[in-house]
């Protein structure tokens, strides 16, 4: 087997040669193995944090039960919805359907008695 190899004229300066496949024996999964992308060394630890849609204030972490009962009880607009409104109402249906206590209490602290709800987002976030 002979390499190919460019006439000095045609190699652009800078350009960085294109990876070559792992020796083929006709397997598809041993060229595909070849350009995989390298493995991720280090470690990031991850945060589900809820916040004040409107002010932006840190109402807490979630757990990944707290996540859950949001995403089970609430209504989500797009798969990738990430907000929702809570009222006083809404706190008793969550309430009604077993939602995790602890959640329950956080979201208590920042909804109004009186009025209007407010606009909540979670965030997966670095720790």
């Amino acid at each position: 087997m002979s390499l190919r190899t460019c006439p000095p004229a045609q190699v652009r300066r800078g350009a960085r040669p294109a990876p070559r496949p792992a020796a083929r024996r006709g397997d598809e999964t041993t060229v595909r193995a070849a350009f995989a992308p390298r493995p991720r060394t280090g470690y990031h630890a991850r945060v589900t944090r809820l916040y004040n849609k409107q002010t932006g204030a840190l109402i807490g972490a979630l757990t990944d039960e707290q996540l859950r009962d949001l995403i089970d009880l609430l209504v989500e607009e797009s798969a990738d919805d990430r907000d929702y409104y809570i009222d006083r109402d809404t706190l008793d249906y969550l309430e009604e359907n077993q939602a995790d206590p602890e959640l329950l209490r956080m979201l208590r602290a920042h909804v109004p008695e009186e009025g209007e709800g407010i606009d909540i987002e979670w965030r997966d976030e670095t720790a």
